[in-house]
């Protein structure tokens, strides 16, 4: 489970590739992304958005390989590292 105290530690990372990645993703992906970020589980994110489990694990994978990230850690990690850089 990806507790608040192991969010909070993601973000740190940053690579050149993060620049303009979120521009990539389609709405619907940056949607579960962002849920992806806050800590939803596929099965919530399912039931949240009205859509398949089998489903939301595709756009996961898909977000991820579009994203270079290995798992929905790094995932999180460059979503937050690039808001972060937007921020400022």
């Amino acid at each position: 489970m990806l507790t608040p105290a192991v969010l909070n530690g993601l973000g740190e990372r940053k690579t050149p590739v993060m620049t303009g990645l979120l521009s990539e993703l389609t709405s619907r992906q940056r949607e579960l992304l962002l849920m992806i970020a806050q800590g939803y589980s596929n099965q919530e994110i399912a039931i949240q958005k009205n859509l398949a489990v089998q489903t939301v694990k595709n756009q996961a994978s898909a977000i991820f390989k579009l994203l270079n990230a290995r798992n929905r850690i790094e995932a999180i990690s460059i979503y937050r590292s690039t808001n972060r850089h937007n921020d400022h």
